[in-house]
């Protein structure tokens, strides 16, 4: 079935091979420090589904971006059909028949359905006429019946849809998807599937996913980037079975075997709460990301948040800290309803942040970044005492003291993080993937911090993707699965391989079943 009538033929390149259509060689994208692809080399061939697969920050999107052109390369050569694109302009690259869906819809909200598609046909260069893409577009993606509706007014899987159909305006032989099934849940992502089915019969795809279902039916081959490096191909059969993958998810047993001084006793039975959430649902946009979901962590209690990509993890920091509104339910501190409160009114009352990515101010030194914590009139009085004791966590920072925070290793600004939240003198501190990116030394040099934070007394909210290191420092763990929590529990129970599989790669039984269906308590069977 040919969804664009007489599609626009890419000739492939002579660099990426016979019957490639999509060619990278070499290719590295730097942002500032960050290396986001470090010489990634990869042939597509005409008419193939290719996932591509990884953690938080292994440069997925930017690959994505980078075939697109809305990111130019630092090094290397990008070809698609027989033209070399590296340094091309977005509209000329589109122009030669490559559509992008992306993860979060943004259509003009004030245009209807179809003068969104009309818009997205501009680049369009098959034989048939505007008009007649744009209808047929709208009918392949079951939007028909709402092609005079403002775009605005919209539910998530009809703006999913939309996205889909102004990539599908242009005629393209190659579609980029970013992450197209993200919130989406199960009714919904079963026609989304149903749909990226019937789209790939005549056109290559490359699919950025966390879904596995959808990996597992749409793609024929997944890669895998980690570090910005591509470690592993193969059939999503072999990839979902590869221990190498599992431990890029979920880190090793062995690298948390040696780290016995991080594991405390673990704080079991009564215990005095601190925080408490009570049904809180989250959402961007159309897009509902947490859904009703209760936590709880207690005074001087470690607690662990996991779940795949996508899972709603950082949402739900963002949530208790303030920096994102509930769109439902309560969240309270040491027993007042914070709801209602701002980030910086929940900070004095004793909740830091140490977001993911750090969001540290290169151009000031660290001292200068640290002092920026103590921003309420005790934590400043404490200052001395507390900056003390920062250094004492983190020594090189005493010695780095007058330097300027972009000129720090990874490890060592991570570390700037962590004590400029302590800094605020918190009674909770959220932690969010503060071993991403980092190496093993990095790494065990924080978790010892954490452990002797935790010693203090202070309560930790700790997400992590490094699975086992996270669960040994924990106290209790929550696993979240498509914004829905799918078990809270002892966090010995998530130490069993098959256990851990289930909560990140999830299971082909009964995978359509809602979240509504998965009681909290039990790992739900779906891949998230």
């Amino acid at each position: 079935m040919s969804l664009s009538g007489h599609p626009v033929p890419l000739t492939p390149s002579a660099s990426a091979g016979s019957g490639a259509i999509v060619s990278l060689q070499g290719v590295t994208k730097r942002f500032s420090g960050v290396v986001a692809l470090d010489g990634v080399d990869l042939a597509v061939a005409a008419g193939e589904s290719v996932g591509v697969i990884g953690p938080n920050g292994a440069g997925k999107s930017t690959l994505l971006k980078v075939l697109a052109g809305e990111h130019r390369v630092d090094a290397g050569v990008v070809s698609i059909g027989d033209r070399e694109t590296t340094g091309m302009a977005r509209h000329r690259i589109a122009a030669l028949g490559v559509g992008f869906a992306h993860q979060i819809p943004q259509p003009f909200r004030g245009l209807s359905v179809r003068e969104n598609v009309r818009v997205g046909a501009l680049h369009r260069r098959g034989p048939m006429s505007s008009r007649e893409r744009v209808e047929q577009v709208i009918e392949i993606c079951g939007l028909a019946a709402k092609a005079d509706r403002a775009a605005g007014t919209l539910p998530l899987l009809d703006l999913k849809r939309l996205e889909l159909a102004r990539a599908l305006s242009l005629e393209p032989q190659l579609l980029l998807l970013d992450e197209i099934a993200a919130g989406l849940v199960g009714e919904e992502l079963d026609q989304v599937i149903e749909l990226l089915l019937m789209i790939r019969e005549d056109r290559t795809l490359i699919v950025v996913e966390h879904v596995e279902r959808v990996v597992a039916d749409i793609v024929e081959r997944v890669v895998v980037l980690d570090w910005g490096k591509l470690v592993a191909e193969g059939t999503p059969a072999q990839i979902a079975a590869d221990p190498h993958v599992h431990e890029i998810y979920l880190g090793t047993k062995d690298q948390a075997a040696g780290d016995a001084q991080t594991q405390g006793p673990r704080r079991r039975g009564a215990r005095q709460g601190l925080l408490r959430v009570e049904h809180a649902s989250a959402a961007y946009g159309a897009a509902t990301v947490l859904r009703e979901v209760d936590l709880e962590v207690g005074a001087g209690e470690v607690v662990a948040v996991l779940g795949a990509n996508g899972a709603g993890k950082t949402t739900m920091t963002r949530l208790i800290s303030g920096l994102t509104r509930s769109s439902g339910g309560r969240v309270s501190f040491d027993g007042q309803d914070v709801t209602g409160l701002s980030a910086h009114a929940r900070a004095r009352l004793g909740i830091a942040h140490c977001q993911e990515g750090r969001r540290l101010f290169g151009g000031l030194t660290v001292a200068e970044n640290l002092m920026l914590g103590a921003q309420t009139r005790p934590a400043r009085e404490a200052a001395p005492e507390t900056l003390a004791e920062v250094h004492e966590l983190f020594p090189i920072l005493a010695e780095r003291h007058d330097q300027l925070a972009e000129t720090l290793s990874g490890g060592q600004q991570q570390m700037v993080a962590v004590g400029r939240a302590l800094m605020a003198q918190p009674r909770l501190l959220l932690c969010d993937e503060v071993s991403l990116g980092l190496s093993p030394v990095a790494t065990d040099a924080l978790y010892e911090a954490l452990a002797k934070i935790r010693d203090s007394g202070l309560s930790i909210l700790l997400v992590e993707q490094n699975v086992h290191r996270c669960l040994r420092l924990a106290d209790r763990a929550y696993v979240l699965d498509r914004g829905r929590v799918s078990f809270e529990g002892d966090p010995e129970e998530l130490s069993g391989e098959e256990r851990l599989r289930e909560a990140y790669f999830g299971r082909r039984e009964g995978d359509g079943a809602t979240p509504a269906a998965h009681p909290q308590s039990e790992l739900s069977q779906p891949g998230g």
